[in-house]
């Protein structure tokens, strides 16, 4: 997971972390340790990080859709991972966000969670 943590604490990491994190969940099938992990970096950079990947995955989670797209998942397992992510930004990341003056992503997490 090393290149996972880089990603989230690197300056000048090249890929967004929103695409870091959906090719971690789609290689894993889940989403746990990766969110794990972020929960463990509680730094500032990780924190924007979690800013600019709320703003990216806020549109699709508004329709209950997973913001990524992955052929092979079924329905109710998508259903499952689009359910965990919801959860983890309005319980661990709302918190997070606001602590930076990030964006009203988190807010739509909640809309996103009814």
């Amino acid at each position: 997971m090393p290149g996972w943590v880089q990603t989230l604490t690197d300056p000048d990491a090249a890929v967004p972390v929103h695409q870091v994190f959906a090719m971690c969940a789609e290689a894993s099938g889940t989403l746990s340790p990766w969110l794990a992990d972020w929960e463990e970096q509680t730094g500032y950079r990780s924190g924007r990080r979690l800013v600019e990947a709320a703003s990216e995955w806020e549109y699709e989670l508004l329709g209950e859709r997973l913001p990524w797209s992955v052929g092979w998942y079924e329905h109710e397992e998508e259903e499952e991972l689009r359910a965990e992510l919801v959860a983890w930004l309005l319980g661990h990341a709302s918190v997070r966000v606001g602590r930076i003056g990030g964006s009203a992503a988190p807010g739509a997490a909640a809309r996103a969670h009814r």
